[in-house]
């Protein structure tokens, strides 16, 4: 399997913006899950975001493409990135179960991959799409300060928050716990 990835970190009032932002580059944003396979649920910004823990992007022509594969115990379809043309954004920020941790952030996409003998590779139209995405989404949010960041890109409101409430990264690089 092959893939790209970018990790990052977004302070909480950093995630309504970055939503929009993927809609008026023309992503569709969907839910992870469904009630109906092939038939996937648009995310409406006005919900609590702190109920959404992966959104997955893709333009209209691609929606047509999105494999689910279905969790019997939960009567419910889960987006496949495996075999689907989008991108998964993981949102991080805060969990439900305690406001002093920021968990990490992710873009990520499958370029191919391996099912039994045979590789399936993703269309250049997406490989394309994706790529563009994942710059437009830099340049807009991301920056790395190797002070606070180490290797990992931040947005500058994250990088004031950590500054304000002297949280430390994890030594695993995945979240920020406030003392």
């Amino acid at each position: 399997m092959n893939s790209k990835q970018v990790n990052f970190f977004l302070a909480p009032e950093d995630q309504a913006e970055v939503i929009n932002f993927f809609t008026e580059v023309g992503c569709e944003v969907v839910q992870e899950n469904t009630r109906k396979s092939g038939q996937p649920v648009y995310f409406d910004i006005k919900k609590d975001l702190k109920d959404a823990f992966h959104l997955y992007l893709c333009t209209p022509e691609f929606l047509e493409t999105l494999a689910f594969r279905c969790l019997e115990c939960r009567q419910e379809y889960y987006i496949d990135i495996l075999k689907s043309n989008a991108i998964e954004f993981s949102i991080g920020g805060f969990y439900p179960y305690s406001n002093k941790e920021i968990h990490r952030s992710r873009l990520y996409f499958v370029s191919r991959y391996c099912e039994g003998d045979s590789l399936f590779q993703r269309d250049e139209e997406f490989l394309f799409w994706a790529d563009n995405i994942f710059k437009a989404f830099k340049k807009a949010f991301l920056v790395k300060d190797k002070s606070i960041l180490r290797d990992i890109y931040g947005t500058r409101n994250l990088i004031n928050w950590v500054n304000r409430t002297r949280a430390t990264m994890t030594v695993d690089g995945s979240k920020f716990i406030v003392p």
